[in-house]
């Protein structure tokens, strides 16, 4: 019997893919594609936090420990 793996898949890639298309299309769309960026730059930020967060929580450290400045 085959063993079958998954691959993870990269960190916010639907908002990345959907960005890349959004700029590869044509007509361009300026406006599509800047909301994207906004949704692509929102999901990372929310990323980074919860890493940040599980790693503060491995550490013992708890909320409220940081003030993030972007």
């Amino acid at each position: 019997m085959e063993k079958t793996t998954t691959t993870p898949q990269p960190v916010c890639a639907q908002e990345s893919l959907a960005l890349l298309n959004c700029i590869a299309s044509a007509p361009y769309d300026r406006d599509r594609c800047l909301a994207l960026v906004d949704a692509l730059r929102e999901c990372i930020v929310h990323k980074r936090e919860m890493h940040i967060r599980r790693d503060a929580y491995s550490l013992g450290v708890h909320p409220p420990f940081y003030n993030f400045q972007y």
